[in-house]
């Protein structure tokens, strides 16, 4: 059964419908709308293998083959800007460690220096906006230009209004071709399901149940308790208004004696408000939990209805249609051909005569293909699943392999408080360096990395970096008895040992039974003279 999905549900509340007019999208919207960045919190909508440091500095250097490609071909005008837009942009964090890498690369490459680029953030649901807007990690990129916001419906609105640069763009407004970045956003927008049996196109109508009679359908915890059911109907030949996706469903029916796929068509008008106002020229770089190979579909299975823990949903997303889509039109359509379907990755342009993409190919190969951010997640979730003692050197590497990716620190964060005071000086000094560096890739949402940092720091003996973060932590997270202890051991490890006493007393009014704290207090007033 899919994640969060119940059990027993017999009660029918909808039937007959098409599955892009079910009343389940009114009830994600409803979901994102009212969780706004909560969403994002640990164990809700799952986010990590699409938004760490890894992924970003893969899809970076992708843009940037895009971009040296577009570049060789005199095919940008240096004089206007160049808009990046991420659709559905969520915590934020993908953009910040994105545009960290972008920033890298537009300085090592003489090609690419100068260019205007633009990173515009978007989404729906205007507190996320408002955000983002005010977020100190991006407030540098904010501040020069470089980072843009806007309130955008991916499957409604046509045009998008910068709120920096107070700019529009509308229908043939963008001066140069537009990259388009998408991560678990189509997956979870509008779709149409159809099979096909010996040659025969038929749709699937949505048949929703659930496991109560619902008299409120705008019940916000109605999701937790529906199953998605399909009942087959013909097809007709007027099916879409879009004469593309009319080629898409013959194309289905023409090549597959048997097939169920999905026709994301949220996501085929976000496309098509895109290519008019690029004027037809555009890059897709798109992450999902998704089907791309024929035997991924060649099947007559229903759609697999995920619900989260955190009250939103999602399906496998189609990349197989979105390819056929950009290639029927002459594009070009670059896939990760692998079996794992938790993620997905690929590069769409539209028609771009006289390109030919050899920097982007390579740039996908060796980002994408060869190893990749499901790979990298693959990599160190097994580690951390499998071993509970990892030598700190491994820890270390899979650290600079992630790009220092702060979960990193997380996931082994008791591995390090143990090995690293044993660890030889210069080992030691690695490891002290490789923290900072996560801790300048750090994108708070809702954990506490400044805490962590300030524990690892006690133990290495380096005290000034501990209480740093020791009051970086108080700063965003307020105050933890723990995080006072920590300042206190700072303080006696740089001889301030009256400093660590107030330090000490503070952990205890939060926790006056803390036996270490009380401890270390009664030591540090003997040596100071001074009574209990």
């Amino acid at each position: 059964m899919p994640e969060g999905t119940p059990t027993q549900a017999t009660v029918v509340i909808e039937q007959g419908r098409r599955l892009s007019e079910s009343l389940i999208w009114a009830l994600q919207r409803g979901f994102y709308a009212r969780a706004g960045l909560a969403a994002w919190k640990p164990k809700a909508v799952p986010f990590y293998i699409t938004s760490n440091a890894f992924t970003a500095r893969a899809y970076a250097r992708t843009v940037a083959g895009f971009l040296r490609d577009l570049v060789a071909a005199g095919r940008i005008d240096r004089a206007a800007p160049l808009y990046l837009v991420e659709l559905a942009a969520g915590s934020g964090q993908f953009a910040y460690l994105f545009l960290r890498r972008l920033a890298e690369i537009q300085e090592q490459v003489p090609a690419l220096g100068g260019l205007d680029l633009r990173y515009v953030m978007t989404d729906f649901a205007e507190s996320n906006v408002e955000a983002w807007q005010i977020h100190e990690r991006l407030a540098p990129f904010r501040d020069s230009g470089r980072l843009d916001f806007a309130l955008f419906d991916l499957e409604r609105d046509h045009e998008l209004r910068l709120r920096g640069a107070g700019v529009t763009l509308s229908a043939g407004s963008a001066a140069n071709p537009i990259v388009l970045l998408a991560n678990y956003a189509f997956d979870s927008t509008t779709q149409d399901a159809f099979q096909v049996t010996d040659g025969v196109l038929q749709e699937r109508l949505a048949r929703v149940l659930s496991t109560q009679a619902e008299p409120d359908l705008d019940d916000p915890d109605l999701l937790q308790r529906i199953q998605v059911r399909y009942d087959l109907a013909p097809v007709g030949a007027t099916r879409y208004d879009d004469p593309r996706l009319l080629s898409l469903l013959e194309g289905y029916r023409r090549d597959y004696r048997e097939a169920s796929f999905l026709l994301p068509v949220g996501a085929f008008r976000c496309l098509r408000t895109f290519e008019s106002i690029s004027s037809g020229r555009l890059l897709l770089l798109t992450g999902d939990k998704a089907v791309t190979r024929d035997d991924e579909i060649e099947h007559a299975k229903d759609p697999t209805f995920y619900v989260h823990a955190g009250g939103a949903f999602s399906f496998l997303a189609n990349l197989h249609a979105l390819s056929r889509y950009f290639e029927e039109a002459g594009g070009t359509a670059l896939n990760v051909d692998r079996r794992d379907q938790r993620l997905k990755v690929a590069a769409l342009t539209t028609a771009f005569p006289d390109v030919a993409w050899d920097e982007t190919r390579l740039a996908f190969r060796r980002s994408q293909e060869d190893f990749g951010p499901a790979d990298y997640h693959a990599l160190v979730f097994g580690l951390r699943q499998h071993n509970a003692t990892v030598p700190l050197q491994s820890i270390l590497a899979q650290i600079r392999l992630g790009c220092w990716d702060y979960e990193l620190v997380f996931s082994w964060r008791e591995q390090l408080v143990k090995l690293a005071p044993e660890a030889p000086a210069w080992q030691q000094a690695d490891l002290a360096e490789a923290l900072e560096r996560v801790w300048e890739e750090y994108y708070p949402i809702q954990r506490d990395l400044a805490f962590e940092l300030a524990r690892i720091f006690v133990v290495l003996k380096r005290p000034e970096q501990a209480l740093r973060f020791g009051h970086e932590s108080v700063r965003t997270h307020g105050p933890h008895y723990l995080t006072y202890l920590s300042m206190g051991y700072s303080c006696v490890l740089l001889g301030r040992e009256a400093e660590a006493v107030s330090w000490i007393d503070r952990s205890l009014e939060l926790k006056p039974d803390n036996a270490a704290a009380t401890s270390l207090r009664a030591s540090l007033l003997k040596r100071l003279g001074g009574g209990a």
